[in-house]
């Protein structure tokens, strides 16, 4: 299971809901984190006055601190890739971290080959995706079918699904 690690500025206690007056977002992030937890997916919250040594010895958060600055914390990481920076993610958006990570499918103009490459949707914005094949960087996404779960495809392609001829009408 992917571990979802928030990196936070400094913090006054663990939760940073403390105090006459809490944060909001603060409160509302605890909450989505507790809710994840009692579902069984690891959550974890590293503010960096708690514990500096963890942040900066995280190669992905210490590439951010040092080229942006503390105004991109927080910083939130599935299975160690970037998901977030800047704002505390709300639950949907960790919960998509935990459980899907697209697969995006790219053909290559030069050598015609079909490949897949698996990332979030905040890594594909940045991607500078080559063809693992030839290393060409002129591909285009290939849009054949995209199967979501597991059980239906759209896309007209081979396993049946929208207008492919599988179901009992359009995605059946």
């Amino acid at each position: 299971m992917k571990t979802i690690e928030i990196y936070e500025p400094p913090l006054c206690c663990p939760t940073g809901v403390c105090g006459p007056a809490p944060d909001p977002e603060l409160a509302t992030l605890l909450d989505a984190v507790m809710k994840l937890k009692k579902e069984g997916y690891s959550v974890e919250r590293i503010a960096i006055n708690q514990q500096p040594m963890r942040v900066m010895n995280n190669p992905v958060v210490k590439a951010i601190l040092i080229s942006e600055g503390k105004e991109s914390l927080p910083i939130t990481l599935s299975g160690g890739k970037l998901v977030l920076k800047g704002r505390y993610p709300k639950y949907e958006e960790l919960l998509k971290g935990v459980i899907f990570m697209p697969t995006y499918e790219y053909l290559c103009r030069r050598c015609a080959r079909v490949f897949e490459k698996k990332m979030t949707v905040e890594e594909k914005k940045n991607a500078k995706t080559a063809c693992p094949n030839c290393g060409s960087e002129d591909i285009r996404q290939h849009l054949f079918g995209v199967n979501f779960f597991g059980k239906k495809s759209v896309g007209g392609g081979p396993s049946g699904g929208c207008c492919g001829g599988g179901g009992t009408g359009c995605c059946g």
